[in-house]
């Protein structure tokens, strides 16, 4: 009886060690699905992270240029603006100056019309 009681508990601790045995090769395989899963998440993000990092300086050299963009724009609307009082400026002067030759044309002919008019008495 003792020895059956014995040859039981054996074959009992031998399921149990089988059972753990399949327990552990269980977990063993789990874990491995995990580390492998986890290893790809982190290989992925490190590409993401990457492609950020390139997006960022994609963004930053874009913005640069549309920085020097709008700079050149307000330089050159700057200069749009001097050159239209420039041209405001010349007209008012073409203006004033029409004024003075079209005077100065009226005092000749008075000057030329005086003129004639002494040579004439003068002859007469």
């Amino acid at each position: 009886a003792a020895q059956q009681q014995c040859e039981e508990a054996r074959q009992r601790r031998e399921e149990v060690r089988q059972g753990l045995r399949q327990e552990l090769a269980v977990q063993l395989a789990l874990t491995t699905a995990v580390t492998r899963e986890r290893d790809e998440f982190s290989d992925a993000l490190a590409g993401t992270a990457a492609d950020t990092r390139a997006l960022c300086a994609e963004l930053h050299e874009a913005s640069s240029a549309l920085e020097a963009e709008a700079t050149e724009a307000s330089e050159v609307r700057e200069q749009c603006e001097i050159f239209e009082a420039m041209v405001v400026t010349r007209q008012a002067e073409i203006v004033r100056l029409e004024g003075l030759q079209e005077e100065a044309v009226r005092r000749e002919i008075a000057w030329r019309s005086d003129l004639a008019t002494r040579v004439h008495e003068a002859f007469v």
